[in-house]
């Protein structure tokens, strides 16, 4: 059984959660969802002397340790590895290593996103968002880190999140040639990756300050946190009129329709009714019968299709709602937030863009496109 669980004694092919292990797996993916990195985790766990996976497998230690010290060595490879399994968000993974051949003992590697995947088999040490919140953070920090120099002193809490408006490549924190500042953020700025590489064959700088980036998006979070707790009800429906005013205008008109549509089917009723007395008393051919009854069940069909698209754009105003709800919800405790970190971001934010800077009148401005989880850009 993996770390962190065990077989269930009822039935060996079930893995129960291990409670002796669990919290230091929970412990991981926390530190991991606030931003610290695979080697911050590692030396954590080694300074608290908490046993590696591998020493808590047999009670044999002899088997595979030469000192009592190197039980607590973790390497980054099993605090990745830890963070990546879905096991501990409750799924089931087959196939990871399959025997090269049938001569041979040795066995190959398969990437967990290429393995067989059977979900929700056993109860996860964490949630699903966590799971995958965490899986976000850790793709953006390794692009980030890939084939650069890596940002020491500013912790990158944007890793991930930061695309370039035009090209769509992730910016990446560079430290600028300039005199050390008082704080560290000051020394940073963010560029386009595609600029970085190919130069202004492949874009434009699209720089920015990473002061300026943080400033701005902690300014927009206090904004909308403070309205989510003075007024949820006005914040609610302002945020349904700017996002959805498109949705909410065709809903009007297919509503209108549908009032026209369910007027039209009473009159169906009643003409089919005059149409079954005129056949009855002989007033109608049997042939003018059928090709009018045709006609009349073809125009009920078209109305009761459209009378169904009214309720389904009734669900979907009822999802809108709900999606800004949720929204509300998470942003609502940042009111009185005072500083940002890797955490905070991910919880709230989807994806932000950056554009190149234009000169507006003699001023030099740049927009920032904040897109937040549930509802996408407010503003």
């Amino acid at each position: 059984a993996p770390y962190g669980y065990r077989k269930d004694p009822a039935d060996h092919n079930h893995l129960v959660i291990d409670e002796r292990y669990a919290p230091v797996v929970r412990r991981i993916f926390q530190w991991a969802q606030e931003g610290a990195g695979i080697p911050t985790i590692r030396n954590r766990l080694r300074e608290e002397k908490v046993p590696r996976p591998s020493a808590v497998s047999t009670m044999n230690y002899t088997r595979f340790e030469e000192t009592e010290e190197k039980r607590y060595e973790w390497s980054n490879n099993s605090v990745r590895n830890l963070l990546r399994n879905p096991t501990y968000a409750g799924h089931l993974v087959a196939g990871r290593r399959p025997t090269l051949s049938m001569k041979s003992k040795k066995r190959g590697y398969t990437p967990f996103n290429e393995s067989i995947m059977v979900y929700n088999t056993h109860e996860g040490i964490v949630s699903q968002e966590q799971y995958d919140l965490v899986q976000l953070i850790i793709t953006g920090r390794n692009h980030e880190n890939r084939g650069k120099a890596k940002a020491e002193q500013f912790p990158n809490i944007f890793a991930g999140l930061v695309k370039c408006a035009d090209c769509g490549e992730a910016m990446t924190l560079t430290r600028a040639h300039r005199a050390q500042r008082e704080e560290p953020i000051d020394c940073y700025v963010y560029y386009c990756n595609r600029y970085k590489q190919e130069g202004k064959a492949g874009c434009t700088a699209h720089k920015i300050e990473a002061r300026d980036l943080y400033e701005a998006v902690l300014a927009d979070i206090q904004a909308h946190a403070q309205q989510a707790v003075l007024d949820d009800q006005t914040f609610l429906s302002s945020l349904k009129t700017r996002l959805y005013a498109d949705e909410l205008e065709a809903q009007k008109v297919i509503q209108a329709k549908a009032r026209k549509a369910a007027k039209r089917l009473e009159e169906l009723d009643d003409l089919y009714q005059q149409l079954y007395e005129d056949r009855a008393a002989g007033r109608i051919s049997e042939r003018n019968f059928t090709r009018l009854s045709a006609k009349y069940e073809q125009e009920q069909d078209e109305l009761e299709q459209l009378i169904s698209e009214v309720e389904n754009s009734r669900n979907l105003s009822s999802e809108l709602r709900q999606s800004a709800e949720f929204f509300l919800e998470i942003v609502r405790p940042y009111a009185n937030i005072r500083e940002l970190d890797a955490a905070v971001l991910n919880s709230l934010i989807e994806k932000i863009t950056v554009s190149e800077p234009e000169v507006v009148d003699g001023k030099k401005i740049q927009k920032i496109t904040i897109y937040y989880k549930f509802i996408g850009n407010i503003d």
